[in-house]
């Protein structure tokens, strides 16, 4: 019984802490980052900033495919009992070897078919993409395995160090006056040194390794859902665009763009509670804990809805002065689709989090479905809604898009429906937008249409009752002794 106190005790405020250590990394890196391309920005021209972009895209999108979702797959295997940690991400590392091949085979063939005339374009984008997909690649393994053991302050070091390194690095090519070129195979020079940075914490953490070692064959198993479920991932910001591109002007969709991007570079932040509560809610799984397993869902979900709501407020009534003082005064046209993407945060996050629930028990091929769904419906929103309301049609789609990927997770979700609905997807929702149609009414200069005050009045209030009444629940995750 003493010994099961130590444990308990031990493992007091270890969520928090993991929340914390994620949130300041992703904080100082975000802000690091930001610095060393608006440097970048301010050295380059034109052109080549445009060009950088280009290859930058086509680097982060490599970077992904030599992952294709076994990350998660480790966190899922590395949860079981009487696994071996060590044959596990020793099988990782090797798969991932073998994926790092494949994508520099596939990609850089793209890249060599889409540039090969203009020469210029090509080198720097082979000069970017080398250095910053085997970087992307040792981060990513040695962040995995950090989650995987719940030391995310490990996490945090290797965002630092990368963006970190970013800065140093722009800051030295500015000052010594390099090429385009040199300066792109510097940038990418930074991942590859926050990449080796993580990959000899890894080994420090790890001991001695056995490379020949039996592979883990369990990495394989519904390893397509998660392949296919990642891209429907990373594929989803850029669905707007590249549908709007059809039905509405290069400067509308530039707009909307911009509206989107903030809103969704901004889930970074409620975003680390999920990774921070990934691998408990894998073990908690694994282990049979069913109760367990909703229990610690329910409270990922409420802590994501409240710090994007958080996030959100200021949105809804500071949009265009924020657009104007940011990105000057012609930005300030998005000020309307912004307020509207805005919502979205919380939207998204709760969709994370309900996700990460399929996804934890077993249900990753029924989480990909409903993604794909939802991609397939929001492309019919956004062509009929942005037709026949422009930017702002396209703004709604793109929350309607999360709110009905949202409602499918929940529909799919194995137990506790019931209980999520009523202590999470309504109350939570109510209280954002019952505090923002509060404030709306306080605010000198509105920016959000005047609805009945006593409706909203009475929306809040049952929100904050229905949070209130709960708020102690989420305490209990700090004391996992505290009797339900």
């Amino acid at each position: 019984m003493g010994y099961e106190m130590k444990r308990r005790n031990k493992q007091k405020l270890s969520i928090v802490a993991n929340v914390l250590h994620l949130l300041y990394g992703t904080a100082a890196s975000a802000i690091l980052q930001a610095i060393a391309l608006l440097l970048l920005a301010s050295y380059l021209q034109a052109h080549d900033f445009g060009v950088f972009s280009v290859a930058l895209a086509m680097a982060m999108i490599m970077g992904y495919f030599t992952d294709a979702g076994l990350g998660d797959l480790v966190l899922r295997e590395g949860s079981k009992k009487a696994v071996v940690i060590q044959t596990l991400i020793v099988s990782y590392v090797k798969i991932r070897l073998l994926f790092l091949i494949l994508t520099f085979s596939v990609g850089l063939s793209v890249v060599w078919l889409l540039y090969s005339v203009q020469q210029e374009v090509f080198h720097l984008s082979v000069a970017l993409i080398l250095p910053i997909v085997i970087g992307l690649m040792f981060q990513s393994i040695a962040s995995i395995y950090f989650q995987l053991i719940e030391r995310m302050q490990y996490m945090s070091v290797i965002k630092i160090v990368s963006a970190a390194a970013l800065v140093l690095i722009v800051i030295l090519g500015v000052l010594m006056q390099v090429s385009p070129m040199v300066i792109a195979f510097l940038y990418g020079c930074a991942y590859l040194i926050a990449g080796m940075v993580g990959m000899v914490l890894l080994f420090l953490h790890l001991g001695r390794v056995d490379w020949k070692a039996p592979f883990h064959v369990g990495l394989l198993n519904q390893m397509w859902t998660y392949t296919i479920g990642g891209l429907l991932f990373v594929i989803l910001p850029h669905l707007g665009p590249l549908v709007l591109e059809r039905t509405l002007s290069l400067v509308e969709v530039g707009l909307f763009a911009l509206a989107y991007r903030i809103p969704q570079a901004l889930q970074q932040l409620p975003s680390v509670v999920a990774s921070a509560f990934y691998p408990r809610l894998f073990s908690a799984y694994q282990q049979g804990q069913h109760v367990e397993h909703l229990r610690l869902n329910m409270i990922e979900m409420k802590w994501m809805a409240i710090i994007s709501s958080l996030i959100a407020l200021p949105f809804l009534h500071l949009a265009e002065p924020l657009l104007h003082l940011v990105f000057g005064a012609e930005w300030s046209l998005a000020a309307p689709a912004l307020i509207i993407l805005s919502m979205m945060l919380v939207v998204q996050a709760l969709n994370i989090a309900v996700g990460d629930g399929l996804t934890t028990s077993g249900k990753q091929k029924t989480r990909t479905m409903m993604q794909l769904v939802a991609v397939l419906i929001g492309i019919g929103l956004y062509v009929t809604l942005s037709l026949q309301f422009g930017v702002i049609g396209a703004a709604i789609a793109g929350v309607m898009i999360e709110a009905i990927a949202l409602v499918l997770f929940w529909l799919f979700y194995p137990f506790g429906k019931k209980e999520i609905i009523k202590r999470v997807l309504l109350p939570y929702p109510l209280v954002f937008f019952g505090s923002g149609i509060v404030l709306q009414q306080l605010h000198v200069q509105p920016l959000l249409p005047v609805y009945p005050m006593r409706s909203f009045f009475f929306c809040f209030s049952f929100g904050m009752k229905m949070f209130g009444g709960r708020l102690q629940e989420k305490l209990y995750v700090l004391q996992p002794d505290a009797k339900r």
